[in-house]
């Protein structure tokens, strides 16, 4: 299959954080978010497990009480139900790939 990056969809905008559904296949759907300095995807829990590559810039991921460090490259897995935030803590854009398995 080819998902073309023209037929990406818009799943989030805000002043300081956008999200893009790139493409769904196998019980995955990849989605493409980028954080402005200083920008945050609010607390929220979902009923499957996610899976988050750091593309570029550095922020912070919180689960339930524990806190980390993300930074280029680094792969962070979130179980369902779990809650989560993250926040942009770099000077850059943080830009994440975001894998969510839809089949749980």
């Amino acid at each position: 299959m080819h998902y073309p990056n023209s037929q990406k969809s818009e799943v989030l905008n805000t002043p300081l954080a956008k999200g893009y559904r790139l493409a769904a296949c196998n019980n995955n759907e990849l989605v493409e978010l980028n954080l402005s300095p200083n920008g945050e995807v609010p607390a929220h829990a979902l009923p499957i497990h996610v899976t988050f590559y750091v593309i570029s810039g550095q922020g912070t991921l919180t689960i339930k009480d524990s806190s980390y460090t993300a930074n280029a490259g680094d792969v962070l897995i979130v179980e369902a139900n779990q809650e989560r935030s993250w926040l942009n803590t770099g000077t850059t854009d943080l830009k994440l790939l975001v894998i969510k398995n839809v089949e749980n």
